[in-house]
């Protein structure tokens, strides 16, 4: 975060707890419910993935890394394609996946 010249951070202004209101609001404290889910379930199933790999099938270390790979490296790749596409599409249909007609 950037700060004016002159100001000290945690001085007046600068909002440090907040997160105590903001769940309060009940469509932010699903969101996180939902966000942590999701987020201790794709951990799971990466562990499941890679521990199959490399037990199961018998793939090393490197050949597990290599296998596991080509996932993140299309996030950048479809993140800029969902950038571009949700300039006519509504961002909910892009998220959800519903057919996208360009509004």
């Amino acid at each position: 975060m950037l700060l004016a010249p002159g100001q000290a951070h945690g001085e007046v202004g600068d909002d440090i707890g907040g997160g105590e209101q903001l769940l309060r609001v009940r469509a932010f404290a699903w969101s996180n419910v939902t966000s942590l889910v999701f987020s201790i379930v794709f951990a799971a199933s990466l562990l499941t993935l890679v521990l199959w790999m490399q037990q199961v099938w018998g793939y090393s270390a490197l050949q597990t890394g290599l296998a596991v790979a080509p996932g993140p490296l299309m996030v950048p790749v479809f993140a800029a394609v969902a950038q571009r596409l949700s300039r006519t599409v509504p961002v909910g249909r892009i998220g959800v996946g519903l057919p996208c007609r360009p509004s």
